[in-house]
Parts: structure tokens; sequence; C-alpha cells
């Protein structure tokens, strides 16, 4: 059985971590300069489920986007990294740093790009569900 997800997918080549990881520093308003600068500070935001990847060995380096060129990344999220591999080389991006996935957010907004992050899309993941998990769910 398949589970169907629809994650906002924001992706960066930046190579300093403290920068990065600043985008979701909250300030004294409760927001962060993700929120802020995508201007989703007024949005609900699932960041206990988001999906975040480090493609480098190192968190900050730059890695290939594809699982079969790149062995820091984990086979149990291919479920993400295979689609949002196949937007950045439609792009022509080969290698990045870190990917943020928020599910369940469709991003519409006009603002592609801050200092630290890029908006890929809104991509649509298939992931396979084990069997007691489907048993759970039908159950429900």
């Amino acid at each position: 059985m398949d589970n169907t997800e629809s994650y906002a997918v924001w992706y960066s080549s930046v190579t300093n971590y403290d920068k990065i990881m600043a985008q979701f520093v909250q300030d004294e308003n409760g927001t962060c300069k993700f929120e802020q600068d995508f201007d989703l500070a007024d949005e609900y935001l699932d960041y206990d489920h988001t999906v975040i990847l480090w493609y480098g060995q190192q968190h900050g380096e730059l890695g290939a986007v594809t699982r079969s060129q790149n062995a820091n990344l984990d086979e149990g999220f291919s479920y993400i990294i295979d689609p949002v591999a196949e937007l950045l080389q439609q792009q022509g991006i080969e290698q990045i740093s870190y990917l943020f996935a928020m599910p369940d957010l469709e991003y519409e907004g006009e603002v592609r790009f801050n200092d630290s992050l890029v908006f890929l899309g809104n991509v649509k993941c298939e992931q396979e569900i084990s069997e007691w998990m489907a048993e759970l769910l039908r159950d429900m």
C-alpha cells in the first residue's frame, strides 16, 4: 500500500552550516528568518514532521543530489530524495548542501529564494506503507 503526501521543498547550496541553521532560530515573536522571508509567519507549519537532509559528508558541505552518487543519503528517504533529485537535475543542479521539506504545505508565495534557501516547488511523494501500518489504518 502506498501513501501520497505533498511537501513544500526548499534547498540550499550554501556551504556555511551556521548560516543555514540561522534560518530557523526563533526571535522574540516566535517566528524565524525562514518564516519571515517566505511570508509564512501566519501559517501553520508542521516542523515535527519536516524532512531535513544534509547532502554532504559533513553538515554544510555540498553533495550529489542522487542517491546513486551520494552515499550520505539514507535509502529510507528515497520517497522524497528521488523526486526532488529529478526536479533539481531538470534545473541543472547537481549538488546541494541541504534539503528542507515541509509536509501538507502548498507554498504559493511570490518569494522564491532568500540568502540561504531556494524554493524548489511543491512535490508529491509516494511512500510505501508497511503491512502492519496498512492494517492499522484500515482499522481506523
